[in-house]
């Protein structure tokens, strides 16, 4: 049996598998305390690239969903607003019933023709303060709104585009500018123009109403998109317990045996000094 002075092999052997088995004890100790299975970039460089894009994937479809209530909000604001012109309307229609009768006096038809033209500057006035986060929704001056309901940059599949031309409610839109009933002849005539008034609302309403439900099955496919999200990055960063901890009492073993090996290389020194002594 040979024995050097200058060089202890054993030892430096038994250094290196201790130094591996320490790293890796203190790696599962780590994926066991945090969660995370890629406690650094060198665990899995491929693994945490893919794994930050979902994550980001994921923050963004949370984003993208308050953009699809945020939409809601807005054309439930319109469809409120459209409401409530749709009110002033269905009364304006019976002060022209009213009105076209010979039964009304003309001191009362000027009265109702006072009431008619004050429901008119109403109309006006609801278009336009109505509002949604200052973006103006019923007067006809904003032309298109874009949701953004998608996490990515292709326009065509990730917004949703409404033209607020659609929503416009001005008494100039719904054709009843000109509009009087201080005579019988204008009752008359203003009966056709407040009928096709109330189908025109009726329809705006509709556009607004079929946009919504749109949004929320928008609300629905991100939510699934955004559950597919984490279920990957799950599998990819999330700790496996079972195998932490399998790993983890795996490496204390050979290190503590690693550790015993290097203090038997060590004591090798000793039986030199005997040689020499």
């Amino acid at each position: 049996m040979s024995y050097k002075i200058s060089t202890n092999r054993h030892s430096l052997i038994a250094q290196r598998y201790l130094g591996n088995s320490t790293r890796k004890v203190n790696q599962a100790s780590q994926q066991l305390s945090s969660g995370d299975r890629i406690v650094n970039s060198a665990v899995d460089p491929s693994g945490l690239a893919i794994s930050e894009k979902l994550k980001a994937g994921i923050t963004s479809f949370g984003q993208a969903r308050r953009n699809i209530n945020d939409g809601i909000s807005f054309l439930q604001v319109a469809e409120g607003d459209l409401g409530n012109i749709m009110q002033m309307a269905i009364r304006m229609k019976e002060l022209s019933v009213q009105a076209a009768s010979d039964t009304v006096s003309d001191d009362a038809r000027r009265a109702t023709n006072a009431e008619f033209q004050s429901l008119k500057t109403e109309i006006d006035r609801t278009a336009k303060i109505s509002n949604f986060n200052g973006l103006k929704l019923l007067d006809g001056s904003s032309k298109r709104y874009e949701f953004h309901v998608g996490i990515h940059g292709q326009k065509s599949s990730n917004t949703v585009v409404y033209n607020t031309e659609e929503l416009s409610a001005t008494t100039k839109d719904l054709g009843i500018t000109r509009a009087e009933i201080g005579t019988k002849g204008g009752a008359q005539s203003a009966l056709g123009n407040v009928d096709r008034m109330i189908e025109k609302i009726n329809a705006k309403r509709a556009d607004a109403g079929s946009l919504g439900a749109r949004l929320i099955s928008s609300i629905n496919n991100n939510q699934i998109q955004e559950e597919s999200f984490a279920a990957g990055n799950s599998r990819i960063r999330d700790t496996d317990v079972a195998t932490a901890v399998s790993q983890r009492a795996s490496q204390k073993i050979i290190q503590s045996a690693t550790t015993s090996m290097l203090k038997d290389a060590n004591n090798k020194n000793k039986q030199v000094e005997r040689l020499l002594s």
